[in-house]
Parts: C-alpha cells; structure tokens; sequence
C-alpha cells in the first residue's frame, strides 16, 4: 500500500516538524512590566590635559586615573555611570549607561587629544558632569572627578555649592 507509506510518511515529518517547533516555545502577544530603577547614577569627570601624562605614578597619571575608574565599574552592581572628560573645556563622552562593556572602551579612547582647548577648568567639568544626569529618576547622584588638582579657574568652589544645592555628592 503505497499511498498509506506515504500518508505515514507526510504526518510522521508532520509531527517531528510541529515538535521541533513546540520545542521552540514560540510566543504571541506583548506584556508590559513596569521595573522600577534603583541604584546610584555616578558621573566620572576624567582630567586629560597634558599634565595628567606625567609619570609620577607608574605608568602615568591618567592611565592610572583610568584604571581606577575601571576598578570602580567593576563595584557598580547596576547602577549607572557616564563620563565627562575635560581640560579647558569639558564635554560627556558617553552618557549615563550600565553597559559597562561599552563605557570601557569608551573610556579607553579618553585622551589628551581629545578636548582641544588647554587647561584645567574643574568648576566646569563639575557643571557638565551634574548636566548629565538623568532628573527624572529619584536616586542618588555622584560626580568623581579624577585630576591631578592643578587648576586655571578660580569658580571650582562655586561649582561644588552649586551640586551640593542640587543633592549632588562631589568625591575628588
């Protein structure tokens, strides 16, 4: 009976193919969750200028701010961090985020080149690194600046009352 052979056939790879698919557990529809954030949002303000190339400590100043920064994504357990790199002027690098994967390479491409203006303007870095911040979310807001405290402008402590009015917590 060659026709029964062949129906036999059809629903046998009939019901290995709908297995396979069940297997798959396929889904239809969309729900909403809705996640409630916590946790601290962190900005890292980084000095590049050319004074931080000095090799005082091994193997420089800014290669060893970098480490630490790195050793400091590695001790936030879902809170976000972004970056504000500055010398004469100041500007993020990359924005809050939890992807700490992407922060460190972005964090790797931080260099004296990149801002141009020279300098040191701290009170600024401060300013662009508390613009930074997401004020939609109710969580604790952190800038660390990362600098070899020489500086050429005189409002560095005018620009930390202004993050203390804010909520925001200055670590130098």
């Amino acid at each position: 009976n060659t026709r029964g052979r062949r129906i036999k056939l059809v629903l046998w790879i009939g019901a290995l193919t709908l297995l396979i698919i069940s297997m798959a557990r396929p889904q239809w529809g969309e729900t909403k969750q809705s996640v409630a954030q916590k946790g601290v949002q962190v900005m890292v303000a980084l000095d590049v200028s050319k004074s931080m190339l000095a090799q005082d400590l091994k193997p420089d100043r800014l290669t060893r701010a970098k480490m630490e920064i790195n050793e400091l994504m590695n001790h936030l357990n879902g809170d976000e961090v972004g970056l504000t790199v500055f010398s004469g002027a100041s500007f993020v690098l990359f924005p809050l985020t939890s992807d700490y994967n992407t922060a460190r390479s972005f964090l790797d491409s931080a260099n004296p080149g990149i801002v141009s203006r020279p300098g040191t303007a701290i009170g600024e870095a401060i300013r662009t690194a508390m613009r930074g911040f997401d004020d939609a979310r109710n969580s604790q807001k952190v800038v660390v600046v990362m600098t070899d405290g020489e500086d050429n402008q005189a409002d560095v402590t005018a620009a930390a009352q202004e993050a203390a009015k804010a909520g925001v917590m200055v670590y130098t």
